[in-house]
């Protein structure tokens, strides 16, 4: 029985190779004999540099390589080699050249979920040396202080914020990675993260975080603005989410004893109209986010507010004594409650007889 003829095609690139074996035979056994020196590699690099390929070129080009399987597919390098690779690329930096170019070459590049795992993993339980961790910070500095960057990095937060399903996502993959991370971190880490956290931050530190939350809250265009952001985030939340931010606000002023000018308060209400007022301060009553001082027991809907002279004093507040009162009795006016505002300097007279006045008059408002 005759046996049939197949033919087997052969990619470009073989039938290349297989033309130069039959007419330069010697070339059969020489791959990867012969190797160029440094200088030859420069001069034919300088050689190419800047020289355009055709489209033509870039086509034959690839046709050549189609088939071809790199010469280190499968390969993987050793510690050793892994060692003697770090330590020649060591204070070497890339050029802004280079830089660009692997950016864009790596722009719009799709990441598998497998390979982004590898790369979380390769550097769990791993801390950069300060240096770095310097070159970072300042890096980070001058990109936040482009406006055009901070611009689409405001708008990317924004648009995660809107997102619930990122939102949630985000948090998920936070938690996941601090869980790795203290799963998989060496006991070595664990003490350097621990003594870290027992140090906590220099005075130096402290200092400067000090002075930049001054000068922020100082600012009267950045209180608004966070004013804003925050009433936006509220608004945005369920109502299951704000009755656990109650919560947690309720949980965290549990402790709260009542301040100096607040006793003094407390004991002139004891005196002209006693179980009338109760002390609300550590986060008992809570209306629409407002803590009153305290509040009346016979469902009056009646609240004093105590106001220190540096926690609502024009220089912290920019606003003067009449328009913070007037600021705060509004709040409160909007769910039907009335405000008595009691300034601290008012308590500093050791008669009381005007203040005790002040308070039977709000007493008996209706």
């Amino acid at each position: 029985m005759a046996k049939a003829n197949v033919v087997i095609e052969l990619t470009p690139f073989e039938e290349m190779q297989k033309s130069l074996e039959v007419k330069y035979p010697f070339l059969i056994n020489m791959r990867g004999k012969y190797h160029k020196s440094q200088e030859q590699r420069e001069k034919i690099s300088q050689s190419l540099s800047g020289r355009p390929v055709s489209e033509e070129g870039k086509l034959q080009r690839s046709k050549t390589q189609k088939g071809r399987a790199p010469w280190n597919k499968g390969k993987h390098l050793s510690e050793e080699d892994k060692l003697h690779k770090s330590l020649a690329h060591k204070g070497k930096p890339h050029n802004a050249k280079w830089n660009m170019k692997v950016g864009r070459a790596q722009k719009g590049k799709y990441i598998s979920p497998e390979q982004r795992k590898n790369m979380s993993l390769a550097y769990i339980g791993k801390t950069l040396p300060p240096e770095q961790r310097e070159k970072i910070r300042i890096k980070s500095k001058e990109m936040w202080e482009d406006p055009g960057r901070r611009g689409k990095i405001i708008k990317a937060m924004e648009a995660c914020m809107e997102d619930s399903e990122t939102k949630e996502e985000r948090y998920k993959k936070v938690s996941e990675s601090l869980n790795g991370f203290w799963t998989t971190a060496t006991q070595e880490v664990r003490n350097e993260r621990s003594e870290v956290t027992k140090k906590g931050y220099t005075e130096e530190v402290k200092e400067g975080m000090s002075t930049s939350q001054k000068e922020r809250y100082e600012n009267q265009e950045n209180r608004e603005k966070t004013s804003e952001v925050m009433k936006q985030v509220w608004l945005h939340l369920t109502p299951e989410e704000q009755s656990k931010k109650i919560s947690k606000m309720r949980s965290g002023c549990s402790n709260v004893k009542p301040t100096i000018p607040e006793q003094k308060v407390q004991a002139l209400l004891n005196y002209c109209c006693p179980n009338l007022f109760m002390y609300t301060g550590d986060g008992t009553i809570v209306i629409n986010r407002l803590i009153p001082d305290f509040t009346d027991c016979d469902g009056s809907k009646k609240v004093i507010e105590v106001f220190g002279e540096y926690w609502h004093g024009l220089k912290r507040t920019g606003r003067t004594k009449e328009e913070e009162e007037r600021r705060k009795k509004e709040a409160f006016a909007k769910f039907g409650f009335n405000c008595l505002v009691i300034w601290e300097a008012e308590l500093v007279d050791s008669n009381h007889e005007n203040m005790i006045e002040k308070i039977k008059e709000f007493s008996k408002e209706r």
